[in-house]
């Protein structure tokens, strides 16, 4: 039988799991995840699966589920941080199509990115890491490449757009959406990078996912194991553009506790707005 653990110390209160839950059988009490009902858990395993954190993890036999990629990482930032989701997806993704020893991360240097595996920063990472494919053919390489601000995303319009048919993964994680909150009516970040790149002969995936829900998780996960597939075979460059909620940029760089009720609100308004705005689907 499987047994859920809870780790407290991983846990922030972000109440991403409460939402989650099929049965609604988790609350928040004093910034700690609660099950009101054992009885009622199923263990479908959906808590552990939205979880930006690592917080909850089931065991069967005390075999642990917990990928051994992520092992003695840190928790995100802030508190509602997807950050540790994405990490965890790849992981689980590389684990099970057995590719631990060929992942290679390339990021800019300022930039959160923990997975144990070979991990290079620098100021041109993106150049570096078509570089480093070019001469590591048998290698997965995966760019994390972070948007946050409008001068980051004027760079990422520039750099997509000298993409050739070199086979690389790239996550474009789409989170400067602070700026739409303040100003609804902007038109300052409008142009769709996914709807010029599906164009593009070299690319062999171009899809947007998001993490709003367990729905769309398991759909990113899913778009990540379909982009390491065409790498492997060399077809090309994927392209999985990532939009999320910075729950500490929503709300203005707060320098006290976010609580889990701003979390639940900026999570409702990034499904009402930006998953609008920025559709979530398979686009090549």
């Amino acid at each position: 039988m499987l047994k859920r653990v809870y780790n407290q110390n991983r846990c922030t209160g972000c109440g991403i799991c409460t939402i989650n839950c099929p049965q609604k059988i988790l609350k928040i009490s004093n910034g700690h995840c609660v099950i009101t009902d054992f009885d009622k858990c199923t263990r479908c395993q959906i808590c552990q699966q939205v979880c930006p954190y690592l917080a909850i993890e089931f065991k069967n036999e005390e075999k642990s589920t917990f990928p051994v990629l992520l092992k003695g990482v840190t928790i995100p930032f802030h508190t509602g941080c997807y950050q540790g989701m994405i990490e965890r997806l790849l992981a689980e993704v590389c684990e099970a199509m057995k590719l631990e020893n060929k992942l290679v991360i390339f990021k800019s240097k300022d930039a959160r990115f923990e997975i144990n595996v070979e991990i290079y920063g620098s100021d041109n990472y993106l150049k570096d890491a078509l570089e480093y494919k070019h001469n590591h053919p048998e290698k997965i390489v995966v760019v994390y490449y972070t948007d946050e601000e409008p001068w980051q995303h004027k760079q990422a319009i520039s750099d997509f757009k000298e993409l050739d048919n070199t086979p690389i993964t790239i996550f474009h994680m789409l989170n400067y959406f602070s700026n739409l909150k303040l100003k609804p009516t902007s038109d300052e970040y409008a142009i769709d990078l996914c709807e010029i790149l599906c164009i593009s002969k070299d690319a062999a995936l171009v899809a947007r996912g998001s993490f709003t829900d367990i729905k769309r998780i398991t759909e990113v996960k899913r778009y990540m194991k379909e982009a390491i597939g065409h790498q492997l075979e060399a077809n090309g460059y994927t392209f999985l553009e990532l939009t999320l909620p910075c729950h500490w940029r929503l709300l203005d760089k707060p320098q006290g506790t976010i609580t889990s009720l701003q979390v639940i609100e900026n999570i409702e308004w990034f499904k009402n707005i930006i998953n609008k705005m920025y559709p979530l689907k398979k686009y090549k």
